[in-house]
């Protein structure tokens, strides 16, 4: 046994130093301890050991870290160069600060050892652990679990301690995390830790497990990574050990197991084992399987009655007699067995074809067993409507295959047929076709009839598959086209007579119609139509016929209708006189053109055309026109100019004068006039009253109308 190692640093936060020791106790491992190979200004570490290297790396704010080394250490460390961490600030909360260790190859961290946790003050410090799970925690004046510690008290330096055992795994690597939050000046701590290398692995095999009689096997164990190492083998009770030597040969069952030690680093692997089986020979024995018929389920056991499992080639075929092998698997010292399976095959059964039948003919039950024997069932059940395939299933017991029989049922078709058309009562109807257009032949009923509207039925001969159809041929009455009665139409007047009867007959009438006279009228039906000719008279009224008469009543124009011929009775007519479509005057033979001339609010200009519409008692009606030039009946031959206003003033607004001239009795012009209506009152052109007396005028009229020359008396007594 060698004697132990330990290796320990320092690291220095400010004011206080952190003592870290690294420690390597063999328990019964080989010890190795840490050479230090860098320290100073820098924020990682490395050292070396027997089977591997560490690396230390600081994160985090801070001072640097900085090593040294008592002197009653003998390890190997480099003190060369200082390092610090920057202090953390008293009014600050700090982030975390971590120290990570990393190693080459795995280790078991058996012990680590954490003092002066909470360092001169209550600041509330924390630490945890991050890649590494302990399973033991113990600690002094602090809170201490497998995750990490809490100091819990002011109690100065190195005054909380704490201690971690035995990780679960190997690990590569782990971390120390270091809070405050007390917002104080800190520095970190004192550790030791203590490590061993992770244990050797061995595997120990066996190149063949199942031993029959007179074979060997050979156990091997095989180190889990390369290295110079030694064995201690473990055997079966009677067989000789083989001693330190990895492989051998044994020809006895039982369980061989070995502890590899590795030279190099005294690492010494866990117990590992292998097993040898010794079988005996034996024959697998099995109850054969009854014939099956072709296509039966099939399965043949993997288990022998006397407890051989196994399997069989070739694959289980249920069409065909077949042999098979049973090749053990339990037993590898068991014999191979075999076993004939004979398939019966399937005959198929066989029936007499059904012939087609008629969609919805009797269709008989299917039989039930078959001509050659094979009794079984029919699926679907029976259709008469549509072709259907149907499956005969033999019952169970009988060795047949199923079969399928088709039955065709043709469907009914409709004889087609092309319509009679209509014909009319007493035309010729020829004999319907005893064969359809689509070739099905037959009769039809009842007789045929020309006269009445009737419905035939075809029933199809018995040889073919065909539905009964109808065929309704109409017989159309003969029509006598009515009409309404035309009234007695007015002279001259035309008259349309209609081309369709009220009871819907279409034709033509001759002759043309005659304005004139009374006349009888045929109406013809067009063709197609069951109708005959029919006849009606249009009589027509008596002409009728008047002329306008003008002439003057009373110094008034007066126009008068006057009847022609006593063509109508005056007194029970109806009369409309209109001016320029205008009604001016009703029920009337006559119209006073002056009154209306002196009532409109415009001068007249003449000629006026008038208009008169007469209306006879038969309600004929006949229009005339008259054109009224002049409409004087007579000029007054005086005026009395005194005021009274009678007689005032020479009145000839109805006569259109172009010019008037007066004259005194010896031919001297007193007044003359333009245009003139009713200016003169018996006034010179100066204005002066002219004395009573007899005065000479010349009218000029306008549209060249002759001259007129008369006289007229000034009367200036006042009465």
């Amino acid at each position: 046994m060698v004697s132990n190692y330990s290796s320990t640093f320092r690291f220095s936060i400010g004011f206080l130093s952190i003592l870290f020791f690294l420690l390597f106790s063999p328990k019964t491992r080989a010890q190795t301890y840490v050479v230090w190979n860098s320290a100073g200004g820098a924020n990682t570490l490395t050292g070396s050991f027997p089977g591997g290297t560490v690396t230390v790396t600081e994160t985090g704010p801070g001072n640097l870290v900085s090593i040294s080394s008592p002197s009653s250490f003998t390890a190997n460390i480099v003190t060369t160069g200082s390092r610090t961490f920057s202090t953390f600030g008293p009014s600050t909360t700090p982030p975390s600060k971590s120290l990570t260790f990393t190693f080459s190859t795995p280790v078991i961290i058996t012990r680590y050892n954490m003092g002066d946790i909470d360092l001169g003050g209550t600041w509330n410090d924390t630490f945890t652990f991050s890649g590494v799970t302990f399973t033991g925690a113990t600690g002094s004046d602090c809170t201490a679990t497998v995750g990490g510690a809490v100091a819990t008290g002011n109690l100065g330096n190195n005054a909380e301690f704490a201690s971690w055992t035995n990780s679960t795994t190997a690990i590569t690597s782990f971390s120390i995390n270091y809070a405050n939050t007390g917002g104080k000046t800190h520095a970190f701590l004192a550790y030791s830790l203590e490590v061993m290398l992770a244990p050797t692995s061995a595997t120990v095999t066996v190149n063949n497990t199942f031993l029959c009689p007179s074979q060997t096997a050979t156990v091997t164990a095989t180190p889990g990574s390369p290295g110079t190492y030694s064995y201690a083998w473990t055997v079966p009770a009677g067989v000789p050990n083989p001693g330190n030597v990895a492989s051998f040969t044994t020809t006895t069952a039982g369980t061989y197991s070995v502890v590899i030690t590795n030279l190099t680093t005294g690492s010494v692997s866990a117990s590992s084992s292998g097993t040898v089986t010794a079988y005996t020979v034996e024959t697998p024995v099995f109850n054969q399987i009854n014939p099956i018929c072709s296509g039966n389920t099939l399965t043949l056991p993997t288990t022998s009655t006397n407890g051989i499992t196994g399997t069989w080639a070739p694959a289980v075929d249920n069409s065909q007699t077949t042999t098979y092998t049973f090749t053990p698997t339990s037993n590898p010292c068991a014999t191979t067995a075999s076993m004939t399976v004979v398939v019966t095959p399937r005959p198929t059964p066989l029936f007499t074809q059904i012939a087609p039948i008629c969609e919805g003919n009797t269709l008989g039950a299917l039989p039930t067993i078959s001509t050659n024997g094979f009794t079984g069932t029919w699926t679907p059940a029976l259709n008469n409507t549509q072709t259907t395939t149907y499956t005969f299933t033999p019952i169970s017991g009988e060795c047949a295959t199923t079969t399928t029989m088709t039955i065709v049922v043709n469907p009914r078709v409709t004889p087609q047929f092309t319509q009679v058309a209509e014909i009319c009562s007493g035309d010729t109807l020829a004999a319907l076709p005893t064969t359809s257009n689509n070739g099905v032949t037959g009769s039809w009923l009842p007789a045929l009839s020309n006269l009445q509207t009737t419905t035939y039925t075809f029933t199809p001969d018995a040889s073919f598959c065909a539905t009964t159809t109808q065929m309704t041929i109409i017989v159309n009455p003969i029509l006598t086209p009515t009409f309404t009665a035309v009234n007695p139409s007015c002279f001259g007047s035309s008259v349309t007579l209609p081309n369709l009867s009220n009871n819907g007959v279409s034709g033509t009438w001759s002759p043309n119609f005659n304005p004139a006279a009374t006349t009888l009228y045929t109406f013809t039906p067009n063709p197609g139509q069951c109708a005959i000719p029919t006849t009606m008279q249009v009589v027509v009224l008596d002409d009728f016929d008047f002329e306008i008469i003008g002439g003057c009543q009373n110094n008034d124009f007066i126009l008068q209708v006057a009847p022609l011929g006593n063509s109508f009775d005056s007194d029970s007519a109806g009369y409309e006189w209109q001016n320029n479509a205008v009604s001016v005057g009703n029920n009337s033979s006559s119209f006073n053109v002056t009154s209306y001339v002196n009532s409109t609010l415009i001068t007249e200009t003449l000629p006026l055309t008038f208009d008169v519409i007469v209306t006879d008692n038969n309600n004929c009606v006949k229009t005339k026109s008259i054109s009224v030039e002049n409409m004087y009946c007579d000029i007054q031959n005086g005026i009395s100019p005194n005021n009274d206003n009678l007689n005032e003033f020479f009145d000839l607004r109805l006569l259109e004068v172009k010019h008037l001239n007066i004259f005194n009795r010896y031919g001297v012009k007193v007044y003359d006039k333009e245009n003139y209506t009713d200016q003169w009152r018996g006034q010179t052109n100066s204005g002066e009253s002219l004395p009573t007396g007899t005065y000479y005028y010349l009218i000029e009229f306008k549209n060249n109308r002759n001259i007129k020359t008369g006289w007229i008396y000034i009367n200036r007594e006042i009465k």
